[in-house]
């Protein structure tokens, strides 16, 4: 299963960094995202382009690749606001900035989405 990483990974196999997309067992990439150190990944659909050579092919946003973006972003505001509330007075406050502006950009990224989505049916 493909995952996004929101944290770094090591593993006797594999490092990867911070939003780097792995793909691993079910199980594991499974543990990871129910851990919230991940999210599932869903790759952007690819469409043929007039402009890529031969045999290649262009990738194009889409409303469900936004609407993955937005999702992300939720989880990232709501894993910094719950440690916001564990965290001293000087952390929390700048973990709820944080959480303020990943939400933020979760709803453009919604917006986005809707355009996209928008564009698509016509």
């Amino acid at each position: 299963m493909k995952i996004k990483l929101k944290t770094i990974y090591a593993s006797p196999k594999l490092t990867a960094d911070v939003g780097s997309v792995i793909d691993l067992p079910e199980k594991e990439a499974a543990d990871l995202i129910q851990s919230k150190y991940a999210v599932p990944y869903i790759a952007p659909a690819p469409i043929k382009n007039a402009k890529a050579k031969k045999g290649e092919t262009a990738t194009i946003p889409t409303g469900d690749s936004a609407e993955q973006e937005a999702q992300e972003l939720e989880v990232v505001a709501t894993d910094l606001e719950e440690k916001a509330e564990k965290a001293s007075y000087g952390f929390r406050s700048a973990a709820k900035k944080t959480a303020e502006a990943a939400r933020k950009a979760a709803d453009e990224a919604r917006e986005k989405a809707d355009e996209l989505n928008a564009a698509g049916k016509k």
